[in-house]
């Protein structure tokens, strides 16, 4: 006599995924039961392997057709935009353990900017005192920048190239970087951490400081102030 809690082979064989797991809970040693259940299960883990490519595949499409990477790129450079238009190439690998930034830490880097098309150095961070930092995905850099720090390590060396719609787009940056520049970044990530906020005040503070060593005195007016603080609040200014 079957209990309510047991039914005939044939029917747990036709059951839903739910179904099996209860059957094989309750009769973990029957074989048929455990070799339908582990075939339901590794079906979903296939199905999860194809949600992911085809998500993967739909966010690459977002960004629009597969494009190869501009003339100059070198081959072992690994597309990690998905359209061509940002390429990393690793130079010194850094230390994993603490993972890479995360949207709005703030980044302490070293870089040398140079055109692809001829070398020539536009700007670098290593001819003057200190170093550059910003914070990641907030627009204060260009977009190469923002994608291309946020897979670093810290410690890590690494070259970025960026096609203009990663850099400074067809207008470019005259007379420095021409329209149209597919740019080449080293870069090295020296440390990250979460950004410190400052308050109202520090803003305020640091804008008047600013327009009295510009020597301006008709400049230090609450509009004029809240321009500059604006700026700070916003990130805009120097960028990369």
């Amino acid at each position: 006599m079957l209990t309510p809690f047991v039914r005939p082979l044939h029917v747990w064989m036709d059951a839903s995924g739910a179904d099996l797991r209860e059957a094989y809970t309750l009769d973990p040693k029957s074989k048929e039961i455990r070799d339908a259940y582990v075939s339901i299960t590794d079906e979903e883990a296939a199905a999860k392997v194809a949600d992911k490519k085809l998500y993967a595949s739909m966010a690459k499409g977002v960004r629009g057709p597969k494009q190869k990477p501009p003339e100059g790129v070198p081959a072992d450079a690994v597309d990690i935009s998905g359209d061509g238009g940002l390429c990393k190439r690793i130079l010194v690998a850094g230390d994993p353990a603490e993972g890479m930034p995360f949207e709005t830490a703030e980044v302490q880097v070293h870089y040398v900017g140079t055109l692809l098309s001829d070398g020539s150095q536009f700007d670098s961070s290593r001819s003057r005192p200190g170093n550059f930092k910003f914070q990641i995905g907030m627009g204060s850099v260009i977009k190469g920048w923002d994608e291309g720090v946020a897979t670093m390590h810290k410690g890590e060396k690494a070259e970025l190239f960026c096609r203009a719609d990663y850099g400074y787009g067809e207008d470019g940056l005259p007379p420095r970087i021409p329209g149209g520049a597919t740019l080449k970044f080293e870069v090295e990530l020296l440390s990250w951490a979460a950004a410190v906020v400052p308050t109202k005040k520090e803003v305020h503070d640091e804008a008047i400081a600013r327009l009295r060593d510009s020597s301006v005195d008709t400049t230090t007016t609450p509009d004029a102030i809240m321009d500059v603080s604006d700026g700070k609040l916003d990130g805009t200014g120097t960028q990369p």
